[in-house]
């Protein structure tokens, strides 16, 4: 079966993670990310009881945004590969004067939103999912106002399981381990995003979940296994 990227995704500012990485898998994806949709709220000034705080009315959409829950109508391999949800994510949020400077109420906050699509699913899909987010937060607080701006654009890479390099990878890991290793796809933007469509490349590396949070570690054990795994990967590589 023949295994195409969705173009339709774009780059992330903020690392994510689903927190289903499994130890034993062999990674095919890297997935691109739908995300930096810049959400702005006008209106504010100095310290003032009066002035609208655009900080404030941002914290709706970030809970609203965190709340989400997108699962759209995808093929049955892509919900084995990359699971069902849709993951809409908000990451790096600004609003105000840097610190240091004069005391001022935010009249504008911008919201970095992380989303990583899988095949399948459009840009238009997550934008109503936004929308939908928006909505809930203007329910919130009738103040509230944004303007979405979809501020990067990067597609993703994905190996087909019957590439090389994926059933080389797959027996140097079935001669260490002595099963055979199941194949995955994650969500996160790697340099595969950036060659993979030039350079067939597969992920596998030691360690597991959890990633992208404090006190990553990797045990002694991991790293031998994967560093077995490397050499031998490379000599069934360079026998051919």
């Amino acid at each position: 079966m023949a295994i195409q990227a969705d173009d339709s995704v774009l780059e992330a500012r903020i690392p994510l993670s689903r927190d289903r990485v499994l130890r034993a898998a062999v990674q095919l994806a890297d997935e691109g990310g739908l995300g930096s949709l810049s959400m702005r709220r006008r209106r504010g000034g100095r310290l003032s009881a009066a002035a609208i705080n655009a900080n404030v009315l941002a914290a709706h959409a970030v809970l609203a945004l965190d709340a989400s829950d997108l699962e759209p109508d995808l093929e049955a391999w892509v919900v084995e590969l990359f699971g069902a949800e849709t993951y809409v994510v908000p990451g790096r949020i600004y609003g105000g004067l840097p610190p240091g400077g004069p005391s001022m109420i935010p009249d504008e906050c911008v919201i970095r939103v992380d989303c990583r699509p899988q095949p399948g699913v459009s840009i238009e899909q997550v934008r109503e999912e936004i929308d939908r987010c928006l909505a809930r937060a203007a329910e919130a607080d009738p103040r509230f106002r944004a303007e979405v701006v979809v501020a990067d654009v990067k597609s993703g890479y994905l190996a087909r399981p019957g590439d090389e390099v994926v059933r080389l990878m797959c027996s140097a890991v079935r001669e260490i381990r002595g099963v055979e290793p199941p194949l995955r796809a994650e969500s996160w933007l790697g340099d595969t995003a950036s060659f993979g469509d030039k350079v067939p490349t597969v992920i596998f590396g030691p360690g597991g979940p959890p990633v992208y949070c404090p006190d990553e570690h990797l045990t002694v054990e991991d790293i031998h296994e994967a560093t077995k795994a490397y050499a031998v990967f490379a000599a069934l590589a360079l026998s051919k």
